[in-house]
This record gives structure tokens, C-alpha cells and sequence, in this order.
């Protein structure tokens, strides 16, 4: 038998009742307005039938009625679909999920894009204006005050780096790059602040926000060495005119006068320098324009009315004062850059390679780090009196004529040009000196170091003379075996020997 859903079976129900109800009523207005009479055998036999089917189908719906009535069963569980069988039956819902998703996250993307951007440009500006700002102060002729905390204002925003996010070629193809966008605007400004300030607190406070931003910038560190090196020309020659100007307002008649005038003079300037006395000799000297400039005051100063000239001196200690201190924070700065300047492994070339000139360097009290590197450059005429080197490689490196009055332990100073160099021999310690040119140079106490093996022959001569002298104070240096010395102190040993053996068998 077939079966039926429940809401077939109420249908089927309703229909009947409604039919027995038609029927029923029929029968029953047939039976009141028809007269009764007397019913065939056919029509006894039709009605039967009728009532027969009647109690039939009355019987039918009773026993749905009753099924209807029971607790329905269980349902079976119908069998879940994968996701490959949804989307086989049901592509079209699938890529409609699928493309609000992705609306959505798209939407949300170029939200949190947006509010990056916007937030990143805002606290760019804001920094922009402190910048500027901080530029302001620094250029404020009138406060001293305002200059310093610039200068530290400055240091602070160079050091801060900025992320930028940036497309490249290889995987990762998004990466995000550091940079510094204030800093060689910064530290160009410091430099020339650096020799343009007239304070001594803006001094010290340049200095130090240079001291803390020189050893970031090893890539660029060859060109503000050379701006260090610039800028202790300049204030040589700022210190040179000033002693001039000095010499000529206290009367003297000549620029490098020697009488005890001249050095009760220089003992003021040493006063108001904080330099040494030779020191200061060194750098006039060095300074081709110092004559001039002397000449120049002193004519000025003579076609003047004689009179108290108290107040001019007293205003000439004051610029020597500053002038002096921004040379001293000069050579902090540049004996900073110096031990960075190559590398500790850079090998050494040949004596005809130089990368970088620091001639007539002003390095007085100074000092250079443990290790640095400073083959192959040029110091001639360089002063180095009173500097600290500590292991320090100066082979290959031109310092004719330089003043070399400093403490040196251990580090190198082999092939290096040191003719005319002026030493305190005492002081150099440890110091490798093979094949280092020593011819003519001046030693007056001898040297700690292996000077043997330097060479002494200077156009084709050996320096019999400052060999006699090294030879006089270092005597017992001197190996038993000669091929262990340079040819040239060789032959000059030979030489000595043979002269002894002569003077023996004359005696």
C-alpha cells in the first residue's frame, strides 16, 4: 500500500467527511420530497453497494485517524555533503560566500590602510615642525641658551630612525627599510655651529651632540672627516690671527720675535689658550698667512693714537678663549673620526697610495682609540704633541715634518715617512718600526722602539749623524748578529767597527 505524508492524509480526511455530509444531505431531501415507495431489486441492490462503500471508506480513515494519533518515529539522520559536493551542486552560493567574504576584507584593508597612512603623515608632520623648529634655536644669534638645547634637540631627532615600507623585486616583496631623513641635515648644521659658535657653553654642547652622532655614520665617514679637518684649518687660522693681532697691539717687532719679551707673551697666551707654548709656536709657523696678518695689525695699530690699549688686549684674551675651546672640541671631534675612518683589517698599499690628506692637522692632546687604523694618510706637519695613541697603525702614513711629541705604545709605524718628524723618543714604546724612514729626523733623547731596523739614507746618504746619536743613547740594542738591523744602520755599524779596530792598532 502506498503510504502518505500526514498533511495528504488530513486532506483526504476533510474531502470525505465533506461528501459523506453532501451525500447524506441528498439522501435525506430525496427521501423528504419524494414519496416512499415500493424500491426495485436493482435499486435495493445500488443502495447496498453505496452503503457498503460508505462503511469501507469510513474504515479507512479511522485507521489513519488512529496512525495519525501514534508518536512518530525517529527520522533518520540525512547524510552530510562535503564542500567539493556543495559546490558541484551548488556552485553559484559558493562563489557568492566566497566574493562577500572577500568584499569584506578588502573593505577592511584599505580602512586600516587608510588610518595607517593618515596617522603615519600626522606624527610625520609634528616631528617635521619640531625639526624646523630645533633648526630655529640653532641659528638664534641672540641666546646662547636656546643654541645648546638646540644642539642636543638635534642629536636626539638625527639618531630617530623612520620605517618606510618599500615594494622590491625578490621575496619578501614588501620589506620595510630604516632610515634617518634628519640626519645629515643635522649634522651638517652642528658643523657649522661648530665653527661659528662664540660660546663656550654652545661649544661644549655642539661638541657633544656631534661626539654622539659621528661614530653613526661610518658610510659617510671619509667626507666628515674631512669637514672635521676643514674646520681645524679654520680655527688655526682664527687662533694665528688672533696671537698676530696680540703681538702687534703689545708692541713687538716681529711676528716670530725670541726675546724675553716675546716669551713673557707667550706664556700669556698660553694662559688664555690652554695650549703649550710650543704648540702654539708650531701652528703660526705652519700658518702661511701669520706674517701677513701680523704686519697688517701692526700697521693699523701704529697709525692710531697712542693710548691705553688695556681694553683691546683684554678683548683679545676673550676671543683667544673661545677660539680655543672650539679647537679643542675640534680635536675631540676629529680624533673621533679618525679611529673610524678604515677599517682594522684594511691592508696596507704601497708608500704612493694615500686616500686621505690631513696636512698640518692640529691634533694637540688628543686621543685616538685602542686599534684604529691610520696607514696611508698624509699628516705632514701634523702636530701630535701630548696625544695618546694605544696600538695604533701608522704604517705607510706621511708625518714629515710632523711634530711627534706624543705617547705611543705598541702599534706600527713601519715604511712610514717620519723625516724632519721632531720625536720625544721616551715615549714610544713598543712601536714597529721596520723600514720606517728616519733620515733627518729630529730625536734628541733616543728612542725605546726597534730603530735598527728603520732606514736612515736620505737622497742616496745615510744620517751617519742622528745614528750616532740614537747609536750613543741605545747602545746596547745592537744584536750580535748585523743582518738582523736595516743596510743602512748595517753599514754604519761596520763602519763603526772598523774605525774602532783602527784606533786600536794605532793605540
Amino acid at each position: 500500500m502506498k503510504k502518505h505524508s500526514a498533511p495528504e492524509i488530513v486532506k483526504r480526511i476533510a474531502f470525505a467527511v465533506l461528501l459523506m455530509f453532501l451525500g447524506s444531505t441528498l439522501v435525506a431531501g430525496a427521501l423528504g420530497q419524494t414519496p416512499s415507495k415500493i424500491l426495485t431489486l436493482e435499486e435495493q441492490e445500488l443502495i447496498k453497494a453505496q452503503k457498503g462503500n460508505e462503511e469501507a471508506q469510513a474504515e479507512y480513515y479511522r485507521e489513519q485517524t488512529n496512525k495519525l494519533r501514534q508518536p512518530p518515529l525517529a527520522a533518520s539522520p540525512t547524510p552530510g555533503k562535503t564542500f567539493r559536493q556543495s559546490v558541484a551542486e551548488n556552485p553559484a552560493s559558493v562563489v557568492g560566500v566566497i566574493g562577500t567574504i572577500l568584499g569584506a576584507i578588502i573593505v577592511a584593508l584599505v580602512s586600516l590602510t587608510t588610518l595607517y597612512f593618515n596617522s603615519r603623515n600626522a606624527i610625520k608632520a609634528q616631528r617635521d615642525s619640531q625639526f624646523y623648529e630645533a633648526m630655529k634655536r640653532m641659528g638664534d644669534k641672540d641666546s646662547p641658551t636656546l643654541r645648546a638645547s638646540a644642539a642636543g634637540l638635534l642629536a636626539l631627532m638625527a639618531r630617530q630612525e623612520w620605517r618606510e615600507p618599500t615594494l622590491t623585486k625578490k621575496w619578501p616583496f614588501l620589506q620595510v627599510e630604516k632610515s634617518r631623513p634628519y640626519f645629515e641635515t643635522a649634522v651638517n648644521q652642528l658643523l657649522v655651529g661648530h665653527q661659528l659658535e662664540s660660546n663656550r657653553v654652545g661649544t661644549e654642547s655642539i661638541k657633544n651632540a656631534l661626539q654622539q652622532l659621528v661614530p653613526l655614520i661610518p658610510q659617510n665617514i671619509g667626507a666628515i672627516t674631512h669637514e672635521l679637518h676643514a674646520a681645524n684649518l679654520s680655527i688655526q687660522d682664527v687662533v694665528a690671527s688672533l696671537v698676530a693681532e696680540f703681538f702687534a697691539i703689545s708692541g713687538c717687532d716681529s711676528p716670530y720675535a725670541d726675546d724675553e719679551q716675546s716669551i713673557d707673551l707667550w706664556r700669556q697666551l698660553e694662559s688664555s689658550t690652554s695650549f703649550d707654548m710650543r704648540s702654539l709656536r708650531k701652528l703660526v709657523s705652519h700658518n702661511r698667512s701669520y706674517a701677513n696678518r701680523f704686519w697688517s695689525y701692526r700697521f693699523i695699530i701704529d697709525a692710531q693714537n697712542a693710548g691705553d690699549r688695556g681694553q683691546l688686549l683684554s678683548a683679545i684674551h676673550d676671543k683667544l678663549q673661545v677660539a680655543s675651546a672650539n679647537l679643542r672640541a675640534n680635536i675631540t671631534l676629529f680624533c673621533t673620526a679618525l679611529g673610524q675612518l678604515q677599517q682594522k683589517d684594511t691592508p696596507e698599499q704601497s708608500h704612493y697610495w694615500c686616500p686621505f690628506r690631513f696636512k698640518r692637522a692640529f691634533l694637540v692632546d688628543g686621543e685616538i682609540g685602542h686599534g684604529a687604523n691610520l696607514s696611508n694618510l698624509d699628516f705632514e706637519y701634523g702636530n701630535f704633541s701630548g696625544m695618546h695613541l694605544h696600538n695604533v697603525n701608522l704604517a705607510n702614513t706621511n708625518l714629515n715634518g710632523a711634530t711627534l711629541n706624543m705617547w705611543m705604545d705598541g702599534g706600527s709605524l713601519r715604511n712610514a715617512q717620519l723625516s724632519w718628524a721632531e720625536f720625544d723618543g721616551d715615549n714610544i714604546r713598543g712601536v714597529d718600526m721596520t723600514d720606517a724612514l728616519l733620515a733627518k729626523a729630529r730625536i734628541p733623547a733616543g728612542l725605546s722602539s726597534a730603530w735598527l731596523k728603520a732606514d736612515f739614507t736620505h737622497a742616496d746618504k745615510i744620517d751617519n749623524k742622528l745614528l750616532e746619536s740614537l747609536f750613543k743613547n741605545d747602545s746596547q740594542l745592537v744584536p750580535t748578529d748585523l743582518n738582523e738591523v736595516h743596510a743602512s744602520v748595517r753599514t754604519f755599524l761596520e763602519s763603526k767597527q772598523e774605525k774602532s779596530k783602527q784606533d786600536t792598532v794605532c793605540s
